[in-house]
């Protein structure tokens, strides 16, 4: 029986290394095809380690103004994206949770069903809006349609968060005379701040990866974000793998170490609305 036990756990083991081996291999091809020279890409049978690796490409990479420029708008973007819709989301979120009207539940259901129209089909009204404001090729315009796209499950991962709050709490500090101002900043939002946390994480990515609504309104190479400049060493006649890949892998190291950062919070964030009460 114990020899069972063990064979089991054995098995689970290697399926479990294998597995996330099968998911970090991309990770790792990324990063490894950076430090390729350009002619050992094409080298039969192929590498699977660089041989020698050469930083070449990643060095090129931080001596081009243009991609630190990229970088810097992808981290203006991304992050004024999260914070426009953390403060949106979680006034909606709470508003949602805590007040009782009519049609509350129908209201709900309708913000998130704004987020099942296919993107494709709401670039042409957001391009012609931005058009008629006069915001076209500008950071402004690309962080209020980013937020557009995000909010609708930042607003119900934030309700979610709230309703996993007793209500007990804000009942007890309204009898003492707290407004719901104070008990919002003093009570609800430091218990929320996992969820918060975990939300903010989410539309920071969104804001980040974002590429179509990026590549149609904005025109101007010194304003694209990083998801548009990587995808500009894809050449009409040929495609620069080396430093699309370096590019690639440096684009991902942002949202990677703030993870690393947050990684607690988000965690806990995620289970916060799991369960109510």
């Amino acid at each position: 029986m114990r020899r069972g036990g063990w064979l089991r756990k054995g098995a689970l083991a290697v399926g479990i290394v294998a597995i996330c081996g099968f998911a970090a291999f991309p990770i790792y091809w990324m990063a490894a095809v950076g430090l390729f020279r350009r002619e050992a890409l094409f080298d039969y049978p192929p590498r699977l380690f660089p041989s020698p690796a050469v930083l070449d490409n990643y060095v090129a990479l931080f001596a081009d103004p243009r991609f630190m420029v990229w970088i810097v708008n992808s981290l203006k973007i991304a992050s004024c994206t999260a914070l426009l819709s953390l403060v949106i989301g979680v006034s909606a979120g709470f508003a949602l949770s805590r007040f009782k009207y009519r049609g509350k539940q129908t209201f709900a259901v309708l913000i998130l069903s704004t987020k099942m129209i296919p993107t494709v089909v709401i670039i042409v009204p957001l391009f012609k809006a931005f058009v008629f404001a006069r915001m076209l090729d500008s950071h402004a315009a690309l962080i209020f349609g980013n937020v557009a796209f995000t909010l609708p499950i930042v607003v119900w991962m934030m309700r979610s968060v709230f309703e996993s709050i007793p209500q007990e709490i804000e009942e007890a500090a309204l009898i003492d005379g707290a407004s719901w101002f104070q008990i919002f900043t003093r009570i609800t939002g430091p218990l929320a701040l996992p969820g918060l946390v975990a939300t903010g994480i989410y539309a920071f990515i969104e804001g980040w990866d974002e590429y179509l609504l990026a590549r149609t309104i904005l025109s101007s190479e010194d304003k694209w974000p990083g998801s548009v400049g990587i995808a500009s060493f894809i050449g009409n006649y040929g495609v620069d793998y080396t430093s699309l890949m370096a590019s690639a892998a440096l684009f991902s190291l942002p949202p990677i170490i703030l993870f690393m950062f947050v990684q607690r919070h988000f965690v806990s964030g995620l289970s916060a609305g799991a369960v109510k009460g």
